[in-house]
């Protein structure tokens, strides 16, 4: 193998010590030549700084408990103000309602005590006529209790017939003036015989007798009063509003 002489540039042997055209001496060549350290720039000298990591972590983590906290306050005061917006709503409305109802009671206690001057003003007369007398007499009987008589004042065509027939008047003690006033919800009186008869004295006797009562048998009134101590009871109990209306329901068979 050959080399080159780094001096005269000629072709040596490979394992010449001396280049034979100018005497250059290779070993010092070899002296000359050593490892190069590679520089190393000012910026690359500088120690690396290490990043704290532990710091930047506690600020992440203040931050969220900040952000959290303040998030959890707005959410409390957000509930809070809500419920009092409710609370004030619901109240609100209570107050409204109650002022409704009050003025709903006002209006029917006006009304009710209107409609109770309004009973308490109608009175009857002694001398009421025919239609009236039925109607007073069937409100009284059932005003006290005399059996039969009170399911009348439901009804809805009280009917009176005028009845001269001898074995009804027979069976009667007290006969009247030789009439009975037979009292029927549309003919029909269930299972008893609603009677009163008139005396010439205004006495008004009120009976109560079976259906299929004995012609042969006498029977007693159920009560027996002038006509005019029962208009007064009728107009000391406010029953004379009612008298009225069911005198419009009343009809006469002679």
């Amino acid at each position: 193998m050959e080399k080159f002489c780094p001096k005269c540039g000629k072709k040596v042997s490979a394992t010449a010590k001396f280049c034979p055209h100018c005497g250059y001496n290779f070993a010092l060549r070899n002296n000359n030549q050593s490892i190069s350290t590679p520089k190393v720039s000012r910026e690359q000298a500088k120690p690396v700084k290490k990043k704290r990591k532990g710091k930047t972590g506690i600020l992440v983590i203040s931050l969220l408990v900040v952000l959290a906290a303040a998030g959890g306050g707005y959410y409390y005061w957000n509930q809070n103000s809500s419920q009092t917006q409710a609370s004030q709503s619901a109240k609100s409305s209570s107050n409204s309602t109650s002022h409704r109802q009050a003025s709903q009671h006002s209006i029917q206690k006006s009304e009710s005590s209107s409609s109770d001057d309004s009973v308490e003003e109608v009175k009857l007369s002694n001398d009421i006529g025919p239609k009236e007398s039925a109607a007073a007499v069937t409100y009284f009987a059932a005003k006290n209790d005399i059996d039969g008589w009170k399911s009348m004042t439901n009804s809805d065509d009280l009917k009176v017939d005028l009845s001269t027939d001898d074995d009804l008047l027979n069976s009667l003690s007290a006969t009247g003036q030789g009439m009975a006033y037979v009292i029927s919800d549309d003919g029909n009186s269930g299972d008893r015989k609603l009677v009163y008869t008139i005396d010439k004295d205004d006495t008004i006797n009120i009976y109560s007798l079976p259906s299929d009562y004995d012609p042969d048998s006498t029977y007693q009134p159920v009560k027996s009063l002038l006509k005019a101590d029962m208009i007064e009871s009728i107009n000391d109990h406010h029953y004379a509003f009612a008298v009225k209306k069911l005198q419009d329901k009343v009809t006469i068979n002679q």
